[in-house]
């Protein structure tokens, strides 16, 4: 029996580290920000004043410092809010926004239920505390196919590990498969954890994703000529599987803190995922302009293996930082 690769000894400490980390007790996992949600929800039926809305504000919390983060919403001119109702004479649109996140490492969620079927969400940050409220919602569909864009997109860690399942496969066909397994692998515990099945600490799944960012990194510099290939090299879908789980469960946190219109889940969730899946598609395809870009240079075939190494050492070196902060953060 051959030795055990780098990737196989690496992929051991990691699934280790998982299960410890899963099993620490809650208070070790303690420096870490709660995201705000705002909802804000149309009142309906009889009596009920036109123009009137529900408004229910959860602020941040640092879990670390056990304190409430000073920060509120701002609603649209026009607007008279007398917590927790909001009424707004010529409807709710304008612009929403939410001051106190300047220097602040936290999001605000915030979902607008106008009515059935139309509802209008968005996240916020210390860099984009602001969205324009349109008043009439969008489709559940088109809403929650647009933030799992905007999820992904914003995900640096997801779309680094896509980047290195891309470097230890080139385009091609075994891109396909193992792309494909990936998302089939995230679908299914994005799933089970919107559902409440199944909902690991945050906090230690972040720690571990960073780490799959690390091991696929490794293996992709490690790469020799000389070598008989590694299990990544030879079922590469293997590795993008079994990280896609916990991948999912980061996409899951997102999702949950902004909850699903009443009575709905299913077209909700997989409007969610197919927009990651978009997002996704959207990067590799930039990605891939820009290689047959690069193929049409002089002496691309020679540079392109140190390329990529040299990619592959700069992802890696990236997501060992993570890996230490966010292991660091868990015993803060």
């Amino acid at each position: 029996m051959s030795p055990p690769s780098a990737l196989a000894r690496l992929w051991a400490v990691a699934l280790l580290l998982m299960l410890i980390l899963a099993l620490l007790p809650r208070a070790a996992a303690a420096h870490e920000y709660r995201p705000a949600v705002l909802t804000i929800t149309a009142v309906e039926g009889e009596g009920a004043t036109a123009g009137s809305y529900q408004v229910n504000f959860a602020p941040p919390f640092d879990a670390g410092r056990r304190e409430i983060l000073a920060v509120r919403p701002v609603f649209p001119e026009g607007c008279e809010y007398a917590a927790p109702t909001l009424t707004c004479a010529d409807g709710l649109r304008g612009t929403l926004g939410v001051e106190g996140l300047a220097g602040q490492p936290v999001d605000v969620v915030v979902r607008i239920e106008h009515g059935p079927d139309r509802v209008e969400s968005a996240v916020l940050r210390a860099s984009a505390p602001q969205m324009t409220v349109r008043g009439d919602g969008g489709g559940v569909v088109w809403e929650y196919l647009s933030l799992g864009v905007v999820h992904i997109l914003g995900g640096i860690d997801h779309l680094l590990f896509v980047f290195g399942l891309l470097l230890l496969v080139g385009f091609g066909r075994q891109l396909l498969w193992t792309v494909t397994g990936f998302t089939l692998a995230h679908s299914v515990t994005l799933a089970l954890s919107a559902m409440d099945l199944v909902r690991p600490q945050q906090g230690p799944v972040e720690a571990v994703i960073a780490l799959s960012i690390v091991l696929v990194a490794v293996e992709v510099a490690g790469e020799r000529d000389d070598r008989a290939p590694s299990l990544s090299h030879r079922w590469p879908v293997l590795v993008s599987s079994s990280f896609g789980l916990l991948h999912g469960f980061g996409f899951s946190g997102a999702l949950r803190e902004i909850g699903f219109p009443a009575g709905q889940l299913a077209v909700p969730l997989l409007s969610f995922n197919l927009g990651v899946e978009l997002g996704q598609l959207a990067v590799l395809g930039a990605l891939w302009l820009m290689w047959r870009g690069l193929r049409e240079r002089e002496r691309f075939d020679t540079l392109a293996p140190r390329l990529r190494v040299g990619a592959a050492y700069a992802v890696g070196a990236l997501a060992t930082f993570w890996t230490v902060d966010r292991v660091v953060a868990l015993w803060q």
